[in-house]
């Protein structure tokens, strides 16, 4: 869970200039990649986009991703780094992968889920389950793999962050549940590569 809880750390830098301007935050999105000024959007991702394939973060179970896939769970780290996994690897040579952590509770809520155009350069590739079915053209936030950078500004609006190799989209709210009260972070990440989506991950953190 490290590199989900180092995200959740960075945005602790966000600052709000002025009152005119809109706040922007720092962030770790991947294990050696920290992006600053990004755009913090209020709100959360519609609960479509946080769907894929009947499974939504938040509410879903990693566990139920296990069983319909008669597969197993995987676990690296421990306590606050303790990362959950069960990952699929498609007859179209792609990778889905779901991921749950210390933050998903006793339930084991799915909090991140993510499509790989090519699961040769999945990192997990060697604790997927191979299944027979395609997940290329799986919608992940409304998008699919293949999609142009263009296409995706289209679909989900102005990015938070904008580069060569990928597009970003964070949310930031604040919710109440039985009493207690919860700061939201949302993050859609798509990865390009010659201005085409080859990844996109979609994770949600509550945290008191």
């Amino acid at each position: 869970m490290k590199f989900l809880l180092s995200l959740l750390i960075m945005t602790l830098l966000s600052i709000s200039v002025s009152a005119k301007e809109q706040e922007r935050a720092t962030l770790q999105i991947d294990e050696k990649v920290v992006v600053e000024d990004v755009l913090v959007k209020k709100g959360q991702p519609k609960k479509d986009q946080l769907t894929v394939s009947g499974y939504t973060i938040q509410s879903s179970s990693l566990d139920a991703v296990a069983k319909k896939y008669k597969t197993k769970i995987k676990e690296f780290g421990e306590g606050e780094d303790l990362v959950s996994l069960v990952c699929l690897i498609g007859s179209d040579k792609s990778a889905l992968e779901f991921t749950s952590g210390d933050l998903g509770g006793e339930s084991n809520q799915i909090l991140t889920i993510g499509l790989y155009q090519k699961s040769s350069k999945y990192k997990h590739k060697k604790d997927c389950e191979t299944v027979d079915k395609r997940f290329g053209k799986t919608k992940i936030a409304g998008l699919t793999l293949g999609m142009t950078e263009k296409e995706v500004v289209k679909k989900l609006g102005e990015p938070s962050k904008q580069a060569k190799a990928f597009v970003l989209y964070y949310f930031e709210d604040k919710m109440k549940l039985n009493g207690v009260k919860f700061d939201v972070t949302s993050v859609i990440h798509v990865k390009l590569e010659k201005g085409k989506v080859i990844s996109v991950s979609v994770s949600q953190f509550m945290v008191y």
